[in-house]
């Protein structure tokens, strides 16, 4: 399967994976936000598709739970956010498959801007 990271990042990715595997314990919650709302976070990525991105944020349900179990209040509010700041501030949203998510567990979504 092909990625959107460059190898070494995708290496960092991996080590990371295998030291957390089987710990209670996920990134996504731990972090801290560049921009904070009342249901969700945005966040730079440690591990950004930097293959095709000079900026690679990501926008994290601050409760922790997959994409099917968000509220409709969670789903409510990452709508206004996406087309009241998401769609002003950067070129492209990215929402990758359950194939192909490193963080399935944790709702969460790609914000890039492309590398000219």
């Amino acid at each position: 399967m092909g990625t959107l990271r460059t190898k070494e990042t995708a290496e960092k990715l991996k080590q990371v994976q295998i030291e957390e595997a089987g710990r209670n314990f996920c990134i996504l919650c731990e972090r801290e936000p560049i921009k904070d709302f009342t249901y969700w976070k945005i966040m730079k990525n440690l591990f950004p598709y930097d293959k095709i991105a000079k900026v690679h944020d990501m926008i994290v349900l601050k409760r922790h739970a997959p994409d099917a179990e968000m509220t409709k209040e969670e789903k409510d509010e990452y709508e206004k956010i996406k087309n009241e700041y998401i769609h002003k501030t950067y070129e492209f949203i990215i929402e990758p498959t359950y194939l192909t998510k490193s963080l399935p567990a944790h709702a969460h979504f790609h914000m890039l801007i492309a590398k000219d």
